[in-house]
């Protein structure tokens, strides 16, 4: 495991963050915004519980930003959505489907995680604003019993935003590959160098709009197309470099946690 990626996990009732080593993580006290030192405690993967990488207070989602998709408007910015912290789950937690879905469409996504609160940043302050990289798995509700379905209806349930379980915290910007697995099958590859609008656009749009906060996270958009999930489904998201974020699909009532398949 790379040194300069982290988890934030609950262990015994207490939140931490951690370092990856081997198949146990070492406890680090502090943060990543003022610091990180090892306690030199160690406690196994198994004994944990994943949390969103950072306590994000909203992800912003940036909508068709991949060739292949169309575009939401006339194209000359990024489209982006709100989703809530209420949707924020994280690796190897069930996603419930509130009742008036029957399935989802899987969005494996970049997500940006912001250093610093910021305001009409110019493109040479992005850099500086970027805290690190994290999986995020923007889920969307289908198969509505309603007959209609308002966007922050089928993108804001609970639970629709996995993330983690890493956060990489080297902030160069470069090109990541991405890879999203149903049950074990490869149904969505990409890079993000094939983005509409990269990084610095999407940042620099973004907070022209509304404040960034630290730790809120910018989603990239996802590449085509979007696999559909049922209840019983696994699905995986991994980004070289950062990690692999593994999540299954639950009709309501039926959440938990539980062990992912090896891929």
């Amino acid at each position: 495991m790379r040194e300069d990626r982290i988890a934030r996990i609950s262990w015994e009732g207490t939140v931490w963050y951690a370092l990856p080593e081997g198949t146990d993580l070492v406890l680090l006290s502090g943060s990543p915004l003022d610091g990180l030192t090892t306690t030199n405690r160690r406690v196994a993967v198994e004994k944990v519980r994943f949390l969103p990488p950072v306590p994000a207070t909203k992800l912003i989602g940036i909508g068709a930003n991949f060739p292949g998709e169309e575009p939401l408007g006339p194209d000359l910015h990024p489209s982006f959505f709100i989703k809530p912290p209420s949707s924020f789950t994280g690796h190897l937690t069930t996603v419930e489907l509130p009742h008036v879905f029957r399935s989802v469409v899987a969005e494996g996504e970049l997500g940006v995680v912001v250093r610093r609160r910021c305001r009409d940043l110019t493109k040479d302050e992005v850099p500086g604003a970027i805290l690190g990289w994290t999986v995020v798995n923007d889920l969307s509700g289908r198969d509505s019993t309603l007959r209609v379905v308002p966007p922050a209806v089928k993108k804001s349930a609970d639970g629709f935003a996995p993330m983690g379980p890493y956060l990489n915290l080297d902030p160069t910007i470069r090109p990541f590959t991405l890879l999203t697995r149903r049950n074990g099958e490869v149904v969505q590859q990409g890079t993000t160098a094939a983005m509409r609008f990269d990084v610095v656009e999407c940042l620099v749009y973004v907070s022209s709009i509304m404040t960034l906060e630290p730790y809120d996270v910018v989603a990239l958009g996802t590449p085509p197309p979007k696999p559909a999930l049922i209840p019983g489904d696994e699905v995986a998201v991994e980004i070289e470099g950062i990690g692999r974020l593994v999540n299954r699909i639950a009709a309501c009532g039926a959440g938990g946690q539980f062990t992912a398949k090896p891929v």
